[in-house]
């Protein structure tokens, strides 16, 4: 079961098809495919290979997958520095691959193969592309959303613990002119309670530690006292009873006293802030500065524990709405480089955060070089199952783009910006200090010791970075193969860091086919210890929202991802240009290297030719030697006369049978004198000549005749036999001092030599960890208590006595076994704008359908609505738009307090039933609980008049509630048809015994008590992930064929 939303993050470029075609080639790559259940997955290619005999003096391995390339060498003794000018480690190393030559047709063939393009008919991609490829490959959790959350668990029937992120808002107290002061204002100049709780414990001597603007904006230029922001509850006693419900904890045993913990607060929101607005200057500075808060966690007055909407005691429940997020917090990672700490060593906290702002938001500070790394994602969650049995673990898989930004080359931006100041649209949140002022670096005073850290983390990233898995010293690796396959595995999530968060708050215009979102605002969070040393999540209060106004919060995670670098270069290709003469061992093949242009070019895997030139060496024959042939050569027969080496035998054979031979052989005779002798020297040494001519020039023979001598008695020895080919001499070989390393012997004919560049990288990725839109809305009414009665006497008034109940926190939904009434859920809506605001507030609350709701309206009951009709209903949206009356339920006398009852009365005719309904509206305008349905008839039957009361409940209806089977969920695609009964034919009044033509305008489509033709509907999508709407507006329509 998955507790969190597992995705793995591969690199584009480890894909089959990729732009490194050579991997491909040797199956070193990521594919997708459905598994045996038909579910798409990605699964890794692993070559088949195994190690070979050397070649060209260096390790072969040979790839035994079907494909162009047969062995491929990878030459570590000649590895080197890359790039000299990089202080990241980085080596280049020559690599070779060797071609099938049953797959290749000749040179020109082969290449066209290695650098792509048309040969015959055929058209090649390249075989290797020369350029650089990153490999960036992750694994990191993300949670469920908290609705995703719940889902599960109604689906699972089991309360599991899946990790989630919340965001949701907490509206505790109504000040109505605070609230319409908040309308008219920027929410940057509202109350922050971060900014409250820098000055938790301000005196008069610590005014140092603030910026005059930050005074200002947190005093509302000193109409707020500052050593009173914050105060402890029990410095803020009072002798009345509290104006909202009372904990405990707030209350004094045995006193008339209570803690009025919102009281300092309250008096400020209620009094100067309405009364007092900031100056043009002030709400300026402050809205310019406030676009990129930056939050760096503190061991000691950590705003972060101590602002906790989940601790009772927290500061936070003193402003009367804010919106809450929720995060769970990656931990160090426990196998890899933790950069985290690298900052904190070096007091960069500031700065990074501004440079994370700089390059992904809208600050102004040191940039880095942006990368864009294309993931495939493989996205593995548990979901609920489609017939509602439990939950399946789902697996899918998109595409996304990471900007990415380099770690060193972050630090070494960080210390070349040595007059590069905080931007005017940025602050870091927190008193003045070394480091805050390091940050902020005004007029570059502070270069020197921003200089300093950038320059000291640099190293200890650059030291550590030796020593990650990732970075192995790749002249350790044996085979190409295995550089390949290390550079293409996933990081695990253990091996990743998250240094930070950041929460975009963007606001959504007006509503419409096209809304406008405008980001006001980007807080970003140093992930320290300190950020969840309250728990195990981050958790952020915004106080700075208006009621009612839709904002979406985006929260991203910046992840170091440890990866490789590789790049192919110099790639040269073979030609056969001969054979290599007898007597070379290394092969039969003379080849030569050439570049892209054509020219010769060395090879690259060895640093010379493995060339040789090839001397042969004749032995002389011996006297006796010379003596036989000169007499079997004479006599012209194949027997010698005595034993001799199967060099001279070849001689012999050739005398016999190629006269060209012959005639050489005679002419030496010849000249050497004349009455040739087997006794004579100047003879015999001339034979001697003639055949070691003979033999340098022919190398080999093959004998034609069988070649004996004899032994006496005669008997006859066979030196060679016809047919026996006989290599002539010894060879030997030394350096060829006329060929160039860009020639070569080999046995194989077609080969390539390129450089592999590869280096350790570190980037800092971005991803979305959650989003949600969401406002601040009021919580519905309760619902009204109603008692029918009728006048005694003859007005014909009935009337209603209405009394507002008290609210009920119900652990579960419940159906009242007299009423049939639900209780703790939603009220029913009347009209397609109800059911829109319902559902987004159990969107913005992350509530099911049948979520029990735990909050009573915060505002007060202003109003009574009245509905009526005249006939009775089969649905409750049959009182939409039958308001009546309208209650208004302020007390005039005193002008701000409301009645909790009421009274409604109306003149009805006798004899005839009404149906009344009723809700409460509260002042901020939500809709509350419908009332059982009154059914009222005053009857007359000639002697007097009397009213009858009944109760219709919305159980009893045809069609229970407005929303019923409303809410459909779907992923991709979505199919909107009517269904079969407003399709089937209605036959009920067609007369089959009549002409058809006459019968037409009887025969009805569909069968459904409402048909659906000639109306429209409308559908409205919502995006899960954004909260984004669009609105279909479908009219079904029948043709007339």
């Amino acid at each position: 079961m998955s507790e969190s939303i597992n995705i793995k993050n591969i690199d584009t470029n480890l894909f089959s098809g990729s732009i490194d075609p050579l991997r491909t080639n040797l199956h070193c790559y990521y594919y997708i495919s459905p598994s045996s259940d038909g579910v798409e997955q990605i699964y890794k290619k692993t070559p088949k290979y195994d190690s070979s005999p050397d070649l060209h003096n260096v390790q072969a391995t040979e790839i035994m997958n079907e494909g162009m390339i047969k062995y491929v060498q990878l030459n570590t003794d000649l590895a080197t520095t890359a790039s000299p000018q990089l202080i990241i480690p980085n080596y280049r190393i020559p690599v070779r691959i060797i071609a099938d030559e049953s797959k290749i047709l000749n040179d020109e063939n082969w290449r066209t193969i290695l650098y792509g393009g048309v040969y015959g008919e055929t058209s090649y991609d390249p075989l290797i592309a020369l350029g650089t490829y990153d490999c960036y490959s992750f694994e990191y959790d993300v949670p469920y959303s908290t609705r995703e959350s719940r889902d599960l668990n109604a689906a699972g029937n089991i309360a599991s613990d899946y990790v989630s992120y919340d965001i949701n808002y907490r509206y505790t107290d109504y000040y109505k002119n605070t609230q319409d002061q908040y309308q008219l204002r920027d929410e940057l100049v509202l109350p922050n309670v971060y900014f409250d709780y820098l000055f938790k414990g301000f005196t008069s001597g610590s005014e140092d530690e603030y910026s005059q603007v930050f005074r200002d904006f947190v005093s509302h230029e000193n109409t707020r006292d500052l050593e009173r922001i914050h105060l402890p509850k029990e410095e803020q006693e009072v002798k009345h009873p509290l104006p909202y419900p009372a904990r405990l904890s707030d209350t004094q045993p045995m006193s008339n006293q209570f803690y009025d913990y919102k009281k300092e607060l309250r008096q400020f929101l209620t009094g100067a802030f309405v009364e007092n607005s900031l100056s043009e200057a002030t709400s300026d500075a402050m809205i310019a500065s406030s676009n990129n808060l930056l939050y760096v966690p503190k061991e000691v007055g950590n705003a972060f524990v101590d602002i906790d909407y989940e601790q009772v005691e927290s500061a936070i429940h003193r402003y009367p709405l804010h919106v809450n997020i929720t995060v769970p917090v990656a931990s160090a990672p426990t196998d890899g480089l933790d950069l985290v700490e690298i900052i904190e060593n070096n007091d960069l906290e500031e700065e990074v955060l501004n440079y994370l702002a700089s390059n992904y938001g809208n600050s102004t500070g040191p940039s880095g070089n942006r990368t864009n790394i294309n993931y495939v994602r493989e996205e593995t969650k548990m979901s609920p199952s489609t017939d509602n049995t439990g939950n399946t673990e789902s697996i899918t898989q998109d595409t996304f783009n990471h900007a990415a930004y380099d770690v060193p080359e972050m630090f070494l931006n960080i210390a070349n910006a040595n007059f590069s100041s905080l931007g005017s649209n940025s602050m870091v949140v927190d008193k003045k200090s070394l480091q805050t002022s390091i940050a902020t670096n005004t007029a570059g005073n502070y270069r020197y010791g921003r200089s300093i850290a950038g320059i000291n983390a640099l190293s200890e990233v650059v030291n550590k970075m030796k020593n990650l898995q990732i970075s192995s010293n790749p002249p350790e690796h044996s085979s190409f193969i295995d550089l390949l396959m290390e550079g293409s595995e996933i990081t695990p999530k253990e091996g990743v860091a998250t240094i930070a968060y950041s929460i975009d708050k963007i606001r959504r215009g007006p509503t419409g086919p096209n809304p406008n979102f405008t980001k006001m605002q980007s807080m970003y969070f140093f992930n320290n210890k300190s950020l969840k040393a309250g728990g195990s999540d981050l958790k952020y209060c915004d106080t700075q929202v208006k009621y009612g106004e839709r904002y979406t919060y985006v929260v991203y995670a910046y992840i170091a991802v440890p990866g490789i670098k590789y790049r192919y270069s110099d790639l040269r290709y073979t030609k056969t240009i001969g054979t290599v003469a007898a007597g070379a061992e290394v092969g039969s093949n003379c080849l030569e290297f050439y570049n892209s242009s054509g020219i010769p070019a060395e090879q690259l895997l060895n640093t010379e030719t493995n060339l040789k030139s090839v001397k042969l060496e004749v032995a002389d024959m011996t006297d006796e030697e010379r003596e036989a042939l000169f007499n079997a050569a004479r006599n012209n027969k194949s027997t010698l006369e005595r034993k001799v080496t199967i060099d001279v035998a070849a001689y012999l054979d050739a005398l016999l049978s190629d006269s060209t031979v012959k005639v050489s052989y005679d002419q030496a005779i010849s000249d050497a004198g004349p009455a040739p002798s087997a006794n004579s020297v100047r003879h015999l040494a001339a034979i001697n000549t003639a055949y070691r001519t003979w033999a340098e020039e022919q190398m080999t023979h093959k004998f034609t005749q069988d070649i004996d001598y004899e032994t006496g008695f005669f008997t006859k020895i066979k030196i060679a036999s016809a047919g026996d080919e006989v290599t002539l001499g010894s060879y030997t070989t030394d350096k060829n001092v006329y060929a160039t390393n860009a020639q070569i012997s080999s046995p194989h004919k077609y080969m390539a030599d390129f450089y592999v560049d590869y280096q350790p990288t570190y980037k800092i990725i971005r991803r979305i960890i959650g989003t949600k839109e969401i406002a601040v809305l009021d919580h519905p009414p309760v619902t009204p208590d109603v008692t029918p009665y009728q006048r005694m006497d003859n007005s014909q008034i009935i009337g209603f006595y209405i009394n507002k109940e008290a609210f009920r926190n119900t652990p579960q939904a419940l159906t009242d076994n007299d009423t049939k009434i639900k209780t703790g859920a939603y009220p029913v809506s009347l009209n397609t704008d109800e059911f829109e605001v319902r559902n987004n507030y159990l969107s913005y609350n992350s509530l099911l359908s049948d979520t029990v709701l735990s909050n009573q309206s915060v505002s007060p009951l202003n109003r009574l609505q009245v509905f009526r009709i005249d006939r009775k209903p089969t649905s409750v949206s049959d009182f939409d738009g039958n308001l009546v009356h309208t209650k208004n339920l302020l007390n005039t006398s005193t002008g701000e307090d409301y009645y909790s009852n009421c009274f409604y009365e109306e003149k009805v005719q006798t004899n005839k039933k009404y149906y009344y309904m009723f809700r409460f509206v509260n002042s901020n305008n939500v809709t509350g609980h419908l009332s059982p349905i009154q059914i009222v008839e005053l009857k007359d039957d000639g002697s007097y008049k009397y009213a009858e009361f009944d109760v219709l409940l919305q159980s009893e209806l045809e069609n229970e509630t407005f929303e019923k089977d409303n809410t459909r969920t779907f992923k991709k695609v979505l199919s909107i048809k009517p269904s079969n009964r407003h399709l089937v034919f209605g036959e009920q009044d067609v007369d089959f015994e009549s002409p058809a033509s006459t019968q037409t305008a009887n025969l009805a489509v569909g069968n459904a008590g409402t048909p659906i033709w000639d109306k429209t509907f409308k559908f409205r999508l919502t995006s899960k992930k954004t909260g984004k709407k669009i609105d279909l507006n479908v009219t079904y329509k029948l043709k007339d064929s």
